[in-house]
């Protein structure tokens, strides 16, 4: 659903009155409705199901993501009909010599190319280095430039052989290591750097190729993985747009980027949608029709991390069974608990105490003592996502008004002025002057100092509760505090 298809719902409806959306998921026991229905990876050899359960449980190899990471050697109906013949009492060498014959290497899919479009050892913006250390820092940081750089190359091996990357057309940096592929919030970061070294034909090719993933999957998933599919990360596209069109004045990628940012922006108000019914003090926030407890009044509905998703990470196997083993006997927990860690890695933030329950049972909290058996990532409201996809939709309301097309200026504008009033009235607290992530369940904010309680300076969210405290210079003053004191850099939690 496009800006103008949906000009006369949710968000336009809400100048002039109140309107009600329909989620998928009704959690009203908890407190709290949500929409998260995107068809996961259904993949029976990267995703889910007997092999990959099997496999992963023979531990040959140290890291579960080398084997998601293999391409097959043959069809997937005859890797699925080789495994079958393994049958139920297969012996871990048996299971070792079935992955050597059915599948291959998983370094053989990309290409690291040395030799870069516009590559110079020494840019131009480094001779404005004074410091001669960070001159130094700075060259060897674009060094490594040349030993990120990839390219997919297809599997060769046969034409039905099957692989878990999401192959696009155009060469990327990688984050390196056992992250072979490219990643999505990363890749905000490394466009900034790539921009900072002039090299800007990878920048816009990065970005190019992520137009292209949304295009085809409707949304831009964790990392380039088909297993990944069952979540996101952060939306920072359009931030990414916006960088490369100031630097390179690119109008073109503007126009070709708009509409399928919109599609992204649709994504994560059909999938990722929560309406909390406490505010913080406690009380019940109002519903449109009180007998229907998903009819919700749309100025509340705001984002959070929610992802249907009920095993263990493909990539990250072993570590999440061994995680859930706590709730070998409780099915609902177990399944509730895979949902939350895939959330938690849909944050960007994996792990952090905030997507753990450090409530005990007096009622006091203890952060320092929480289990990631705690987790429960879907039930926090956070203050960062929702900042962030503020900041998409003024981008984007911006856009608008660059290519001229008036009522998409004001319907984004519009959708970023009613969520930054949404995240006043949950998530900011007047007597700290900072905002806080919040439990969708009880409306209770969480106090633990964390950098991303600050996010709506970077992005500038400011509701009408928030605004006099910006105006005067005076939001978040002790978080602020603590960070000039700080010596040893800034940590992500207290």
């Amino acid at each position: 659903m496009s800006w103008a298809a949906a000009s006369a719902m949710a968000f336009t409806a809400a100048a002039v009155g109140l309107v009600a959306f329909t989620t998928s998921s009704v959690h009203a026991e908890a407190g709290y409705v949500m929409a998260s229905s995107n068809p996961p990876c259904t993949s029976q050899i990267y995703c889910s199901g007997p092999l990959l359960d099997t496999v992963q449980r023979a531990r040959l190899f140290n890291d579960s993501k080398t084997f998601v990471d293999m391409p097959t050697r043959r069809g997937q109906y005859e890797v699925l009909s080789a495994f079958d013949q393994l049958g139920t009492n297969a012996t871990q060498e048996d299971v070792a010599n079935f992955v050597a014959e059915n599948f291959d290497s998983p370094d053989g899919e990309l290409a690291l190319v040395e030799d870069l479009p516009e590559w110079q050892a020494d840019p131009p913006v480094l001779s404005q280095i004074a410091d001669p250390h960070l001159s130094i820092w700075a060259k060897s940081l674009n060094f490594i430039w040349t030993k990120l750089y990839r390219i997919s190359k297809p599997h060769q091996i046969c034409n039905e052989c099957l692989s878990s990357s999401i192959t696009v057309q155009r060469g990327f940096i990688v984050p390196g290591g056992r992250f072979r592929e490219f990643y999505y919030w990363d890749t905000y970061w490394i466009v900034l750097g790539l921009l900072a070294s002039d090299l800007h034909q990878i920048a816009i090719d990065m970005v190019e190729n992520m137009l292209d993933v949304v295009e085809t999957f409707g949304f831009f998933p964790n990392g380039g993985r088909i297993y990944y599919l069952n979540r996101s990360q952060p939306p920072m596209l359009t931030a990414m747009v916006r960088e490369v069109v100031a630097a390179t004045d690119n109008v073109a990628l503007l126009r070709r980027a708009l509409p399928i940012l919109e599609m992204e922006h649709d994504w994560w108000m059909s999938n990722r949608i929560v309406a909390p019914t406490f505010f913080p003090n406690g009380t019940l926030v109002p519903t449109l029709n009180a007998t229907d407890p998903g009819s919700v009044d749309s100025r509340f509905a705001l984002n959070a991390f929610v992802v249907a998703w009920e095993h263990p990470r493909p990539e990250s196997y072993m570590e999440d069974v061994a995680t859930t083993q706590v709730f070998a006997n409780d099915t609902l927990r177990r399944k509730q608990a895979y949902r939350d860690i895939a959330a938690g890695a849909e944050s960007g933030w994996d792990f952090s105490t905030r997507w753990l329950n450090t409530t005990l049972p007096d009622g006091t909290h203890n952060a320092a003592g929480a289990q990631l058996t705690d987790i429960i990532t879907s039930d926090i409201l956070p203050v960062d996502l929702n900042s962030i996809l503020y900041d998409m939709e003024m981008t984007m309301a911006n856009f608008h008004g660059r290519v001229g097309t008036p009522a998409g200026q004001q319907y984004f504008s519009h959708a970023a002025s009613r969520r930054a009033e949404a995240m006043d009235l949950f998530l900011f607290d007047p007597a700290t002057a900072c905002w806080n992530d919040a439990r969708l369940s009880t409306g209770e904010q969480n106090a633990e100092w964390y950098p991303s309680n600050v996010h709506p300076m970077w992005t500038g969210a400011h509701g009408t509760l928030s605004a006099p405290f910006a105006r005067n210079g005076t939001l978040c003053p002790k978080l602020l505090r603590d960070v000039e004191t700080y010596h040893t850099g800034l940590p992500s939690s207290e």
